[in-house]
């Protein structure tokens, strides 16, 4: 039942809205605050609620909605600080919008300066946008951490500013703040962003090593998709420097099959187990190595099947204008194997996919 004009039943629908969207749940979270403006469409409240939920769900189209949600939040409020932070900080995230998203959180700092979700708010707007210059990120941050010095995410908005302050050559300043998301992971092991900062701010050389840190995070959080990439990085890295070797093997191999050479069939087949059938083994080693949606940035990259592909079709397209294809037996093998190889990858890539987002 609807009951117009009710605070009680607006700043319900608000605070579960918000509690939704701190557990993950956007899509319920949007639910919950669109069904609410249903009988409150001038809340304020309620129209920044749906614009956060909705720009969190994901997608262009989606963004695009949401900064239309805050906007009228700030035409019915123009002083309503939760939506100058909100829209701020996703239009701080933008190309072109980013000075207008600087000037709202200015002005939400002008409105509640002893707000420390304010200055959180400005900080982390100003760390996305701070790609060289981190002073102004640094001020804003420290200002948070004076307000709130106790809370987890201005700690850990501080270290990600640190990070990018001292890089990587600075390896007393990368100890530093690698002491201190310690710190919070004493206080909260299972939080997946402090363990993911920690991987990136030790510096070891040991992939292995690296690979274990970044693993750890994605077993707290299997859908933290930096640490998937990360992961993904160091595992696949090594076969990536092999590019260039493999692919001259390709092209060597394609080479041979044109001129039919009786001489060069061992070599053929050797060449065709190292370049397609030992980096398909490698890749299957790594893949039971790592987390769940492995494989969504780099893991195909050491399959070499466009590379290969392309070579083959190429060689044998330049043998069919010459000399006419002749005895098939080598390209159908070649062909075929590279058919079902990507066909099975493409189903593999669809089926994580939808498991994994």
């Amino acid at each position: 039942m609807r009951v117009e004009g009710d605070p009680g039943l607006e700043a319900a629908a608000v605070a579960r809205s918000r509690a939704l969207a701190e557990l993950g749940r956007h899509q319920d979270a949007l639910d919950v605050a669109t069904r609410a403006l249903a009988a409150y469409p001038e809340s304020s409240a309620l129209l920044v609620a749906a614009g956060r939920a909705t720009i969190a769900v994901g997608g262009r189209a989606s963004r695009r909605s949401g900064l239309e949600l805050l906007r009228r939040a700030l035409a019915v409020d123009p002083d309503d600080v939760d939506a100058l932070c909100v829209l701020g900080v996703a239009l701080m995230h933008t190309v072109s919008h980013g000075e207008e998203g600087e000037r709202l959180l200015d002005r939400a700092v002008e409105l509640a300066p002893d707000d420390p979700g304010v200055a959180y708010s400005r900080a982390l707007g100003l760390e996305h946008r701070s790609i060289v210059r981190y002073d102004k990120a640094y001020a804003a941050v420290l200002r948070a951490l004076e307000l709130a010095p106790h809370d987890p995410e201005v700690r850990l908005l501080k270290a990600r500013i640190d990070i990018g302050r001292v890089g990587w050559v600075d390896g007393s300043g990368r100890a530093a703040v690698a002491d201190e998301i310690r710190a919070i992971l004493a206080e909260d092991p299972e939080n997946a962003e402090a363990a993911y900062l920690l991987a990136r701010a030790e510096v070891k050389t040991n992939r292995a090593e690296v690979a274990h840190d970044f693993q750890r995070v994605v077993r707290i959080d299997p859908r933290h998709g930096d640490a998937i990439a990360q992961v993904d990085s160091v595992l696949v890295g090594p076969l990536r420097q092999a590019y260039g070797w493999l692919w001259f093997l390709v092209a060597v191999q394609a080479m041979l099959l044109w001129r039919g050479a009786d001489w060069g069939a061992a070599l053929k087949a050797v060449l065709f187990v190292v370049v397609l059938l030992v980096p398909w083994v490698r890749f299957r080693r790594l893949r039971s190595q790592s987390p769940p949606g492995f494989g969504r940035y780099g893991g195909r990259d050491p399959m070499l099947w466009v590379f290969g592909g392309l070579t083959y079709v190429a060689a044998f397209a330049f043998k069919a204008s010459t000399d006419g294809v002749g005895p098939t037996a080598s390209l159908g093998l070649c062909a075929g194997l590279l058919a079902v190889a990507g066909l099975v990858y493409a189903w593999r890539r669809v089926r994580r996919r939808r498991r994994y987002g």
